[in-house]
């Protein structure tokens, strides 16, 4: 790939270009740069502090385990799990053996979880308690066998807790329970394949706005390259002994990529959050001074009506990121607000990802924000604008669907060619393109606004209409929670703009409507003006739990 030098070496002593990233396993780049932090945290759920011995000790338990019952290289086991040790020990453990983590999200219909497994061919499944009931539900085919590994929450909890949960488990379990699990591997021997960069780690699934999901294949280079980035790109020199707060899910890139894997690659301690609690989460960050919070819009939104945000100071805070959804002015401000307060040095970072390229590829840089952007491309990552359905690259300003290169962009899709073929592209400057299928425009000095996903456009009158430009403005409404745009089918105009809100409890609706619509009437043009306004208590959501909104565009508009 051509070297480019962006701003980021303006800001930054040390070359970021690297001609090559760890080309090696996910576990043995873990490995290779925690040897000197043995006695330091690692992990924390609960009240145990797990340290970077105790871990590998566990990763190595779950390598000899995952022996004892026929795992081998190659092979795809499936973990279903929120964030518990058990899965990450068992995610490390399989890595090391060369085998391939197929990550689940637990809330999927049994047919769902069954498509997934056979799949990928996959015959042991380690799961939750929790969510075991849904494998007893699948009929498998003829001569497919499974082994489930069942984890119990109480298996990772310090003693006392531990006592107390197990009080209330059921113990009807079919196929192997943790414990039972791990004591078969006390015969075996840890067994390091020492796989290779390019080498399929593991498989995360992706959902668009239809909530199709596809298998995304990302690599051992893919990861240890987020983790790399990720450091890169804080601002922090040295972050060993820092704490990070997890609560994106390990089932997802970002929870897993850089929550956790680039985490520890830092030496800061994960503390895992299986559920979340709004509440709970305030009251462990400011217990434990925690300095790095990575977390979606609705995250921030729910922490900030937290009293703890008003009773202590937060200037410990070393480093904020918001991803998953457009972070909106009004929580942006409220957290800077509080941030500057406190005498914190930084501000809360807006950013933009994929999974398709593992985790987070754009964030605002910490050395300067600019209002209403997603911030510039991570160093060594690459970004350019075409014309939507070609290669053609557009001009500076022009929107156009973004495509993006770097040594994080996934592999493919499994088992989809078609679907390969049309996300990954070879151009003419003979770079291998990810076509994200959103729209964005990029200015001079390199800081991408995020638009829309194309298939969310449409069109009012012969003009496009882009829905975030009407929702930014509407979301600067006081009493509104969360807005969506949709464009609905009309025979005059082509579409019908409709706007649907989630309004605050205590807020007057017919006043709010008003207040909604003259706003929009004061910022845009007239072909991009409201038709209704409609409130829902909550967004119809995907499988993949992101909002529908090809549901909203079909729903009756008479619902208030």
């Amino acid at each position: 790939m051509q070297r480019v030098k962006t701003i980021w070496y303006e800001h930054q002593a040390k070359e970021l270009w690297r001609d090559t990233y760890p080309e090696c396993s996910i576990f043995n780049y873990l490995k290779e740069v925690s040897a000197d932090w043995g006695n330091r945290g690692a992990l924390f759920l609960e009240g145990k502090n797990i340290t970077f011995n105790d871990m590998f000790h566990n990763i190595e338990a779950c390598n000899q385990a995952f022996q004892a019952i026929g795992v081998k290289k190659g092979d795809f086991v499936t973990i279903i799990s929120p964030n518990l040790p058990q899965a990450l020990y068992a995610f490390y453990g399989l890595n090391a053996l060369g085998a391939v983590s197929n990550m689940l999200h637990p809330s999927l219909s049994s047919n769902e979880i069954k498509e997934a497994v056979i799949k990928t061919n996959s015959h042991v499944i380690v799961i939750l308690d929790l969510f075991e009931k849904k494998l007893s539900e699948i009929q498998w085919p003829a001569g497919y066998s499974v082994l489930p590994i069942v984890m119990h929450v109480s298996d990772a909890l310090p003693t006392l807790k531990k006592s107390l949960y197990r009080l209330k488990e059921k113990k009807e379990e079919a196929g192997l329970d943790w414990r039972e699990f791990i004591s078969k591997g006390k015969t075996y021997s840890f067994l390091n394949n020492n796989g290779s960069g390019d080498d399929t780690a593991v498989i995360m699934y992706s959902g668009g706005t239809t909530g199709e999901s596809k298998g995304v294949m990302l690599s051992n280079r893919n990861f240890n390259a987020v983790a790399v980035q990720s450091f890169d790109s804080m601002g922090i020199h040295n972050a060993l002994g820092m704490k990070v707060l997890d609560i994106l899910p390990i089932f997802h890139g970002t929870g897993l990529g850089v929550c956790v894997h680039s985490m520890l690659c830092c030496g800061i301690q994960v503390f895992l959050i299986p559920l979340f609690n709004a509440q709970k989460c305030a009251k462990l960050i400011f217990k434990h001074k925690i300095e790095l919070l990575f977390g979606v819009p609705a995250f921030y939104d729910a922490i900030l009506r937290c009293r703890e945000f008003d009773k202590y100071n937060g200037s410990f805070f070393h480093a904020l990121g918001s991803c998953g959804d457009v972070l909106s002015e009004k929580t942006r401000k409220k957290m800077d607000n509080y941030l500057q307060k406190s005498g914190s040095p930084c501000y809360i970072r807006n950013g933009y990802g994929m999974t398709e390229c593992t985790a987070g590829c754009c964030y605002e840089p910490y050395f300067f924000k600019k209002e209403g952007t997603s911030g510039m491309m991570l160093p060594d990552m690459l970004c350019k604008i075409v014309e939507p359905g070609t290669q053609k690259a557009l001009p500076c300003g022009t929107v156009g669907e973004l495509c993006i290169a770097g040594p994080t962009v996934m592999k493919g899709y499994f088992q989809d060619e078609e679907a390969t073929a049309k996300a990954l592209q070879l151009h003419d400057d003979g770079i291998l393109w990810l076509h994200s299928g959103d729209a964005f425009s990029i200015d001079e000095e390199g800081y991408l606004t995020f638009h829309q996903r194309l298939d969310r456009m449409f069109i009012v009158s012969g003009f496009n209409i882009y829905p975030s430009r009407i929702e930014r403005i509407v979301l600067t409404v006081p009493g509104v929670k969360q807005c969506y745009i949709v464009g609905k089918k009309s025979p005059v105009t082509g579409h019908r703009i409709v706007c649907y809100v989630i309004p605050d409890e205590s807020v007057d609706r017919s006043a709010l409507k008003a207040q909604i619509i003259a706003a929009v009437q004061k910022e845009l043009p007239e072909y991009s003006q409201l038709q209704a306004v409609i409130y829902l208590d909550e967004f119809p959501k995907t499988k993949m739990n992101k909002v529908d909104y090809h549901a909203l565009e079909n729903m009756p508009e008479e619902i208030q």
